[in-house]
């Protein structure tokens, strides 16, 4: 039987203050209030019993089965638009189809199919800012997500368009149509991107730690981090599950079929989401939207910088790290207030508490450029051995070891590492995901440089005969980075998620998850500036630079949160 902590020490945030947005809660979307502070005595019997993870309710397992199918549509598109856009159409092919060679459609190249990928993820890192603002505004996260998957649905239906042979043939025509729906595709999919995980997580149950006893008898601590963590390294595994169904099937239909059918049946799968919803609508823990808090936040932190805006940035970032930087913009500080101010002191809190959170996201725009080169490894292996296979098959591997990776990361190693003493917090996890990715990026310049060593053509591939491989090299040796690949993103991405939603306040969860969704816009620019070298004979430098810039972040991140590690950084 487990124990609630709750004594006359331990005070909730309810007990103590008014949640200003409890007076706002409609009889539709009543929200329990989870957030309380931890009391002295749980922080010292934290330290002495074995923290584990809670048991997970059906809506957050209803929710991560939406993200399941989004993955499998979205992937199972996405997965074939660089062979549609780099290669030409196969001799004799009306559809794109090559049974037994290259897969093609407009045939504009390497750079150009690289270049609309990087695009489509600077408008995929963008949009989440939109659907945050919304959600966090307007309608509320259910609301916004259903909205999304309304768009997702017809971005897929406009992208059957191009697809079909009477279209395909003239690129000119078929290239329109093709834009409409990534744009549609892409801003759907940011709505679902900053509102997804926030309503998952809301599902989870209160955050107050509990007293229980396992199986053998055994007292242990069901901490809510705990549980948090555990249910998002599931979440990427949904995720996996989606993808790898997803790639898999599309990329065999794109060789055997033609590109219509990859992009039809995505398109089907895609309405399986809003119903899921739909369904379980009544179960779900809604937070109503909290008004405009942007516009707020942005004109508290103008008035905070008043007087400290400077080019000396030495001397802006003492004014920023000053002790009174919040307390004199709070509303009891001030003899007079601006008009708009018509918060109170616990507003200026959250704000500064949000902010704070968003700060380890500064490095992520280094780690994005190594993350981003997936399309080039497609291009890649499509000048090796392939063994009968579509060149974009093997992509769909870096999904079984997410799949894979997240459970085993959750439930053995994170448990066991904790048993000895070990705890990686979350400073510690993303650098070692951003130093992942750049061990990746070493591994595929390697590669790349033995199939130029190797090759027919030397040192351009892209440019032999399509119906024989550039050079005898298995494309299985691409394995290790895709595996490399997927550890990084579980020890970064995942962890920055769990990070942001823990740290963000609560009227601020979509926005701070956007913010960090906004990272891969900023990744995207840089991953642009160095499209130039995603072209033979420069791609060995393509990956390299690439490798070079995530380990500078892996650096920044270990630095900047040393000190964190031990203090401030609650080991999850």
């Amino acid at each position: 039987m487990s124990l609630l902590l709750n004594t006359p020490h331990c005070i909730s945030e309810m007990e103590k203050s008014t949640d200003s947005d409890s007076m706002k809660d409609s009889p539709i979307e009543q929200v329990e209030s989870r957030d309380a502070d931890v009391c002295p005595q749980i922080e010292d019997d934290s330290r002495k019993l074995r923290r584990v993870s809670g048991k997970l309710p059906w809506s957050a397992w209803s929710i991560a089965t939406v993200e399941l199918f989004n993955s499998m549509s979205t992937s199972g598109t996405l997965v074939v638009v660089v062979n549609f856009l780099q290669h030409p159409l196969p001799p004799g092919s009306e559809t794109g189809a090559a049974a037994h060679g290259q897969p093609g459609a407009f045939g504009l190249g390497q750079r150009a199919s690289t270049g609309t990928s990087v695009a489509a993820g600077l408008w995929m890192s963008v949009s989440p800012l939109l659907g945050a603002i919304i959600a966090d505004q307007y309608v509320g996260r259910y609301k916004t997500i259903q909205w999304s998957n309304a768009l997702l649905v017809v971005g897929h239906l406009v992208f059957i368009i191009p697809a079909l042979p009477p279209i395909m043939v003239h690129r000119g025509q078929a290239l329109v149509p093709f834009a409409i729906g990534l744009i549609l595709m892409c801003t759907g999919f940011g709505g679902l991107g900053s509102n997804m995980v926030p309503l998952a997580l809301e599902q989870l149950p209160a955050t107050k730690p509990e007293y229980h006893e396992d199986g053998k008898g055994r007292r242990v601590l069901i901490d809510p981090e705990i549980s948090r963590s555990r249910f998002l390294m599931y979440w990427n595994s949904f995720a996996g599950v989606g993808s790898i169904i997803g790639m898999i099937s599309m990329v065999y239909a794109e060789q055997r079929v033609g590109f219509w059918l990859p992009f039809t049946l995505p398109g089907a799968l895609s309405i399986i989401c809003p119903l899921i919803l739909f369904l379980n609508r009544k179960s779900y823990v809604r937070r109503p939207p909290s008004g405009s808090v942007l516009g707020d936040v942005f004109q508290l932190c103008s008035l905070a910088m008043k007087g400290g805006k400077s080019w000396n940035l030495t001397k802006m970032y003492h004014h920023i790290k000053h002790p009174r930087f919040w307390e004199r913009v709070k509303p009891s500080s001030m003899t007079s207030r601006p008009s708009w101010m018509t918060f109170g002191d616990d507003f200026v809190d959250e704000v500064a508490q949000g902010l704070k959170a968003c700060t380890i996201f500064l490095f992520f725009p280094l780690y994005w450029p190594a993350m981003r080169q997936k399309p080039n490894l497609i291009s890649q292996a499509s000048t090796m051995q392939l063994h009968g296979a579509p060149n974009d098959l093997l992509l769909s591997i870096g999904s079984v070891f997410n799949i894979i990776l997240g459970p085993l990361l959750a439930d053995v190693i994170f448990p066991t590492l904790r048993r000895v003493g070990i705890n990686l917090t979350p400073t510690r996890k993303i650098s070692i995901g951003f130093f992942l990715a750049s061990m990746a990026m070493a591994l595929t310049a390697v590669v790349q440089h033995f199939i130029y060593a190797r090759s027919t053509c030397g040192r351009h591939v892209s440019g032999c005969p399509t119906d024989t491989p550039a050079t005898k090299l298995s494309v299985l040796i691409q394995i290790p980075v895709y595996f490399v690949l997927s550890a990084s993103e579980v020890l970064s991405i995942v962890t920055a998620r769990e990070y942001a939603f823990t740290n963000a306040p609560k009227r601020m969860r979509s926005l701070v998850l956007a913010l960090f969704c906004f990272t891969g816009a900023i990744g995207c620019a840089v991953s642009q500036a160095i499209v130039p070298l995603s072209q033979d004979p420069l791609l060995v430098w393509n990956y390299a630079v690439a490798g070079v810039i995530s380990l500078i972040g892996a650096l920044g991140v270990w630095w900047c949160g040393r000190g964190g590690w031990t203090k401030n950084d609650a080991a999850v």
